[in-house]
C-alpha cells in the first residue's frame, strides 16, 4: 500500500517530486496533476479531514496541509466535533464544527462532495464504524490516519483484529 500523499499528489510531504505508480505513471508535477484530473470524476478537487477534537498543536499541521494542498489545486477542509479551547493560533483552513452524529456527518460529506476523505478518528469513537463503511459503500477513497496499532495492549487480539480490519478496508494509511 502506498502512502496517501504520494498516491494523490505525486509529491512527498517534503516536496520532493516522485512519479506516481500504476495507472497514474508520470514524471512531472503537471503531468501528474493532469493524470489525476482525468481520473477524478469531479471538477473541484477537495480533501476532507474528519477528526476527533482538533487539538491546539494540530492546527499548525492542518494550516500547512491547507497551504500545500492549495498549491496543488485542492481545497482542504476539516470537520470535527470541536476545536480545543487551548488553541491560540489562527485557523487558516475551512473548519466546520459538528457534534459526532453519523447523519450530520453523512449530510456534510454529501454536501461537500470530497474527492478523498482522511479519517483521523479513534476506533472507540462510535461514529467511526458507520462512517467508514458508508464512505466505502459510496466509493469515496479514504485514508485512515492512525498510529498503526494499540501498543498499550499488544496482546489484545480483538483490538488487533479491529485495526487490521480498518487497515484492510482503507484505501490508504497515514501513520504517525
Amino acid at each position: 500500500m502506498r502512502a496517501w500523499f504520494d498516491t494523490w499528489t505525486g509529491m512527498t510531504p517534503m516536496g520532493i517530486q516522485r512519479p506516481i505508480m500504476g495507472p497514474f505513471l508520470s514524471t512531472g508535477v503537471s503531468d501528474t496533476m493532469s493524470c489525476i484530473n482525468r481520473a477524478i470524476r469531479s471538477d473541484t478537487r477537495k480533501v476532507l479531514l474528519i477528526s476527533n477534537p482538533v487539538m491546539h498543536y494540530r492546527v499548525s499541521v492542518y494550516n500547512y496541509f491547507h497551504r500545500r494542498f492549495r498549491e496543488l489545486g485542492y481545497e482542504f477542509s476539516v470537520i470535527a466535533d470541536r476545536l480545543h479551547e487551548d488553541n491560540r493560533g489562527p485557523v487558516e483552513f475551512e473548519f466546520r464544527q459538528l457534534p459526532f452524529d453519523f447523519l450530520n456527518y453523512r449530510k456534510a460529506i454529501i454536501d461537500l462532495k470530497p474527492t478523498v476523505v482522511i479519517l483521523f478518528l479513534h476506533l472507540k469513537d462510535r461514529i467511526t464504524w458507520p462512517l467508514l463503511h458508508w464512505i466505502k459503500v459510496r466509493r469515496i477513497p479514504f485514508a485512515f490516519w492512525t498510529k498503526g496499532g494499540n501498543w498499550d495492549d499488544p496482546e489484545n487480539r480483538f483490538k488487533y483484529g479491529l485495526f487490521n480490519y480498518v487497515h484492510a478496508l482503507s484505501d490508504a494509511l497515514i501513520l504517525y
